[in-house]
């Protein structure tokens, strides 16, 4: 055997030793990580922190949302306020001077009348029945009914319905005369003003005051009139 080939034969023997030195040292090395890990919570059993996956998705979060539309779209939708066209039927009480040539005259009646569902167009009727105060006797019946037409505001909101018509009337007056029953017709027209206002849904109070040109047995009378009326 040569002298090269003794000086060369522990080389392989020295290199496997260090392999496996150094394989031992990283199994250590790993050991020890582990142990580490599981001494501070952290194995494999711990909570991993929150991430971007762990959030709920766009369309998990639209979800409640589309639900609660969904609910809403289901109610009956609110209906607004009825706009109220005005007045329909009503019962009224007047006042008007008819002299009677002896310091009397004034009348008294009640009326009852009603009106079309004609919007802004004020188109009405009504019957009259009252008394006219007689200086020198009983007091005269007084009967008359009466047309309507004219214009009426009606706002989009609130309850109040202003009015202007002109008014034509026609009726008479009954009464006695020395024990004589003596009738008498009277006619005439004139502008008549005023408002209504709602009070409550169907019912409604208003106010009017008017002037009057009237013809009554051969005579001309000028005539304030003043109305007021409750109705539906």
């Amino acid at each position: 055997m040569s002298a090269g080939a003794q000086g060369g034969g522990p080389a392989p023997g020295i290199a496997r030793l260090a392999i496996v030195l150094q394989t031992f040292a990283l199994l250590a090395a790993q050991t020890g990580r582990v142990a580490v890990a599981q001494e501070d919570g952290g194995g494999l059993d711990a909570p991993r922190p929150a991430s971007a996956r762990d959030e709920p998705r766009e369309e998990e979060r639209a979800e409640p949302r589309t639900a609660e539309r969904e609910a809403e779209s289901v109610l009956p939708p609110t209906q607004p306020p009825e706009r109220w066209s005005g007045p329909r039927v009503f019962l009224g009480y007047g006042r008007l001077p008819l002299d009677d040539g002896f310091g009397q005259g004034t009348a008294h009646e009640g009326a009852f009348g009603g009106y079309a569902p004609t919007g802004r167009v004020r188109l009405g009727a009504y019957a009259a029945l009252g008394i006219r105060r007689y200086a020198l006797g009983d007091d005269d019946l007084l009967l008359r009914a009466s047309v309507e037409v004219g214009y009426q505001h009606l706002p989009r909101r609130g309850p109040v319905v202003p009015f202007l018509v002109l008014e034509g009337t026609v009726g008479g007056l009954i009464g006695k005369r020395f024990s004589t029953t003596v009738p008498r017709g009277l006619f005439g027209m004139g502008p008549v003003a005023g408002v209504d206002v709602e009070l409550t849904r169907g019912l409604h109070l208003g106010v009017s005051i008017g002037w009057l040109r009237v013809s009554l047995a051969g005579r001309s009378h000028d005539l304030a009139l003043f109305r007021v009326r409750v109705g539906l």
